[in-house]
C-alpha cells in the first residue's frame, strides 16, 4: 500500500483534457512520481487495521476521561517503541 500527497485523479483529467494543473508535478517525469509515493504497508488489512488501532490509540490519549490503553493498543505502541528507539542528536 502506497500513498501520494499529489491529486493523481485532478493531474490525470487536467493532462487527458489539454488543460493545466495547478500542482508542481510533472506527470510525465517517471523519477518525480516515483519519489512522491510512500510506503504506507505490505497489505490493505495491515494498513486498515494500523488506521483503525492508530485513531483508537489518538482517541484515548485525547479523551478527557483518559481512559487506558487496552493490552493490544500497549502492545502496537510497545512493538514501535522497542523498534524504533535511537538515541538523540547532540
Amino acid at each position: 500500500m502506497v500513498h501520494s500527497h499529489l491529486e493523481y485523479e485532478y493531474e490525470y483529467e487536467a493532462h487527458d483534457s489539454g488543460g493545466e494543473f495547478n500542482g508542481n508535478s510533472d506527470i510525465n517525469d517517471l523519477d518525480e512520481q516515483m519519489e512522491a509515493l510512500q510506503y504506507c504497508a505490505p497489505t490493505f488489512e495491515e494498513w486498515a487495521y494500523r488506521f483503525w488501532i492508530e485513531n483508537r490509540i489518538s482517541e484515548v490519549v485525547e479523551s478527557e476521561d483518559k481512559p487506558s490503553l487496552d493490552e493490544e493498543q500497549h502492545a502496537y505502541l510497545n512493538h514501535y517503541r522497542t523498534s524504533h528507539q535511537h538515541s538523540p542528536s547532540v
